[in-house]
């Protein structure tokens, strides 16, 4: 009897924990939605009645069962290959496995694609939490977004500016300010900043309401009494200590040290507080040494749909013994130490981004590349030994910039580039081009461009439809990304354009139009096609959508093979003048190159192995040339 009594214990002890497992892990949930979609199409209710009552204990299931951070940064990653056309990484192999680590990511030229696109890239560490702006994050939707990813917001001085009432005007002279109307003992406190247009003050004490003293030196214009605005000098001490608990628990801590997003060719100013996390987390002796990690974010056109992303993720920068102990001394020499810092991490930075004061001087840097590299190389190369090469050149233009060659040069290959965007032909296609060709060569290519002229055909009618059906969503995002680009250019003090937000708002305005698109092309099929059009055009307008977008891209580039192929096939033609003006550039380069050692600082091996400088020295520039003209005709 106890015998009996002990078998139906363990039967309903394992009972109840086959209960209780079904239950934790929802399949109970799971077999309720199963059921309800049988029984109700049984029943002979419609399959979109059962359908829909099916989905509840789904939805349930999902939500509790499936981790949502994972649902979400997945679904972000898939929209980044959809916007970019192509997206590479370099020195994936520089991320740490493991323990803490700070992440720099630069250029801020994009504001919530830069997020997604680092993490990304970073993705071998699934415990990154960036550092996000507490405006972001108090947003009703990316808010929830930014949070649901494991960020950590940080209120920046700037989202919570006021506008001070009356009007003020400064005296450099005694570093005092005076007001009108204004009402400085109850609207403004000690360390905030005055600021007018982009001058700054910052406030060393409150004399009254009226006047109020500097701690800084101001320059200004001599004009009269101007309207203000108000900074507030912010506590970040909770912050910092959520930061550095982070730390401590040997995690990753991804940050934008510039502090906002932007639009310029260069990198902006860094921010204290990368330096600080990192010395400060060493310091209080509760973690190993963090590393800083520099992650360079290089777009080709980043605002526009289908454009390209490099991510390149460089060598660690690990603060020294000297400067941790430096740092601890505090005083003036932590802020020396902090400074070092940065402009370490500055250097780390400019070599995984292209740095230039402007974009007509980047798209000179690629250009002289382009030239400078023999096809044979060049072809072989990766986005980082591109980007290397791009610094390089950088680096040493402040040295030449006033060499009468070096200007020469610039406005020649200013001019390259403005013919070929005159004439819609990439520098590839030119130099693909053939020169003297054979009568094989010419039926060859005569043959290939009646191969693709027929290729256009069915490319044209899926492009054609691809484009009628997207038509609403490009429209829409264009206009609504303008206006809150024009809208953040009046706020900021750094865009050139506000071009660092249109990406953004063209992948937010995206995501919520194309399923309202898709509802909306769904009713027209139901209208006109009945219950069976409905259905196929709700499953797949997403596919048509995706491959209406690769017509549209595959018909770009076969367009632009049959302009370079017309180009050719007419003999002193364009064809034959563009390959000709891209071969005079290439030696001038070359010859440039050659004379001020420009090339000094490649430090990469394969270039060093594909460059021009190492055929010898001890030449004239018309040496050189005449050296180049067999080895070009072989590489070409």
């Amino acid at each position: 009897m106890a015998s009996q009594k002990r078998s139906d214990l363990v039967h309903s002890s394992s009972t109840s924990s086959f209960f209780l497992l079904a239950n934790t892990s929802g399949v109970w949930l799971l077999w309720m939605s199963i059921t309800l979609d049988v029984v109700l199409l049984s029943l002979g209710f419609h399959w979109f009645v059962a359908k829909s009552v099916a989905v509840v204990p789904f939805i349930k299931w999902f939500l509790e069962t499936v981790d949502l951070s994972i649902v979400v940064k997945n679904f972000l990653f898939w929209v980044t290959e959809i916007f970019f056309k192509s997206f590479d990484i370099g020195g994936a192999d520089n991320v740490p496995i493991e323990g803490p680590v700070i992440f720099a990511c630069a250029p801020h030229n994009n504001q919530f694609i830069d997020g997604i696109v680092a993490m990304r890239a970073l993705n071998a560490r699934k415990d990154v939490g960036f550092i996000a702006a507490a405006s972001s994050c108090r947003k009703p939707y990316e808010g929830k977004i930014i949070k649901l990813l494991g960020s950590i917001p940080v209120e920046r001085p700037q989202d919570v500016a006021s506008v001070g009432v009356g009007t003020l005007r400064f005296d450099p002279a005694k570093r005092v300010v005076a007001g009108k109307g204004t009402k400085f003992s109850s609207q403004v406190r000690k360390g905030d900043t005055f600021v007018v247009g982009k001058i700054k003050g910052v406030v060393e004490s409150i004399e009254s309401d009226t006047v109020a003293l500097l701690k800084n030196d101001v320059v200004v214009p001599p004009e009269d009494y101007q309207p203000y605005k108000i900074i507030p000098h912010l506590d970040q001490s909770k912050f910092f200590d959520s930061v550095l608990q982070r730390l401590r628990e040997g995690k990753a801590v991804g940050i934008f040290p510039e502090g906002g997003s932007h639009d310029r060719t260069e990198l902006l100013p860094l921010k204290a507080g990368i330096a600080l996390m990192a010395l400060e987390s060493v310091a209080s002796g509760k973690t190993g040494i963090v590393p800083i990690i520099p992650v360079g974010i290089n777009y080709f056109n980043g605002h526009r749909f289908r454009s390209r992303c490099f991510v390149d993720i460089g060598k660690p920068v690990v603060p020294s013994n000297e400067l941790l102990e430096q740092y601890k001394r505090g005083g003036e020499e932590k802020r020396e130490a902090c400074r070092i810092l940065l402009q370490n991490i500055r250097a780390g930075l400019g070599l995984v981004t292209q740095d230039a004061p402007n974009y007509n001087l980047l798209q000179f840097f690629r250009t002289i590349n382009k030239m400078y590299v023999p096809i044979s190389e060049l072809d072989k190369m990766s986005e980082h030994d591109r980007l290397e090469m791009v610094n390089a050149f950088s680096q040493r233009y402040e040295h030449l910039k006033d060499q009468k060659e070096v200007k020469e040069l610039f406005q020649k290959c200013r001019e390259y580039q403005l013919v070929l965007k005159a004439h819609r032909v990439p520098d590839h296609k030119v130099r693909m081009a053939k020169g003297d060709e054979t009568i094989a060569d010419m039926t060859i290519s005569l043959l290939e461009l009646s191969l693709k002229l027929l290729a256009l055909i069915p490319l044209t009618f899926a492009a054609v439809v691809g484009f009628i059906v997207g038509l609403p969503i490009m429209v829409i995002s264009r206009y609504i990304s303008n206006k809150k680009a024009a809208l953040a250019l009046k706020k900021s003090t750094v865009k050139i354009s506000g071009r660092d937000v249109i990406g953004t708002w063209k992948v937010l305005t995206s995501i919520v139009l194309a399923p309202l698109l898709t509802l909306a092309y769904v009713w027209l099929a139901y209208w006109y096609f009945g219950e069976t059009g409905a259905t196929l055009v709700f499953f797949l307008a997403p596919l048509l959508l995706l491959l209406g977008i690769k017509a549209v891209e595959t018909w770009k580039k076969m367009g632009s093979d049959v302009r370079i192929l017309i180009f050719n096939a007419i003999r002193k033609s364009r064809g034959n003048w563009l390959v000709g003006m891209r071969e005079d550039l290439k030696r001038d380069v070359r010859r440039v190159v050659k004379k001020f050692h420009w090339d000094e600082k490649v430090n990469s091996q394969h270039y060093r192995r594909a460059s021009y400088s190492d055929y010898g020295t001890g030449f004239d520039d018309d040496d050189v040339d005449d050296l180049m003209l067999p080895r070009r005709a072989k590489d070409d």
